[in-house]
């Protein structure tokens, strides 16, 4: 997703965990080496925010994020650090741990508004039937468009702005 945005002109950063990145930037390397308008930063959500990420983003697209229980905080306030009023976060992930994913959309429910932006019905058909065997099976993934709730704003920014470390896997930035 984030490739697809840097093909269309998005200035757009990729962040990973420290031990992934040169697989990440590999990959990125491999198909947008002809571009100028991408980079790389390692980034771990239990860490302090690097330097190069202390930017508010338009665009912000996280996948494959909602997986552990002890990373639902550390991941929403990474969210929550890059958001403003005006940027899209779009999420998408598999419903692995009921549990955990349960906690996740409670905390998000806090911070974000959100909706989803296909119905199973309408995943199904974009996914095709080789990804999706069952009729229930589009279950297994979550897509969410999330917009911050001003209200979360606000007691954020009472805040010290040292408590806003982190961001998410893949972040990406408009021009």
């Amino acid at each position: 997703s984030g490739m697809a945005l840097a093909l269309h002109g998005a200035e757009v950063t990729f962040t990973d965990i420290p031990e992934l990145v040169p697989h990440l930037e590999a990959n990125v390397q491999k198909n947008l080496s002809h571009l100028p308008n991408w980079n790389v930063v390692a980034y771990d959500w239990l860490r302090p925010l690097p330097v190069k990420l202390q930017y508010r983003y338009d665009i912000i697209i996280a996948t494959d994020c909602v997986y552990h229980a002890h990373l639902v905080e550390p991941f929403l306030t990474a969210l929550k650090t890059v958001c403003t009023p005006t940027s899209t976060l779009l999420l998408v992930y598999e419903r692995r741990d009921a549990q955990v994913i349960r906690d996740f959309e409670a905390q998000l429910k806090r911070s974000f508004k959100y909706k989803k932006p296909f119905s199973s019905k309408r995943l199904r058909e974009l996914l095709g039937d080789e990804l999706i065997l069952r009729e229930d099976d589009a279950d297994w993934l979550t897509i969410l468009e999330c917009k911050r709730r001003k209200s979360d704003m606000k007691r954020s920014s009472s805040k010290k702005k040292d408590s806003l470390q982190c961001i998410p896997d893949l972040v990406s930035s408009s021009s």
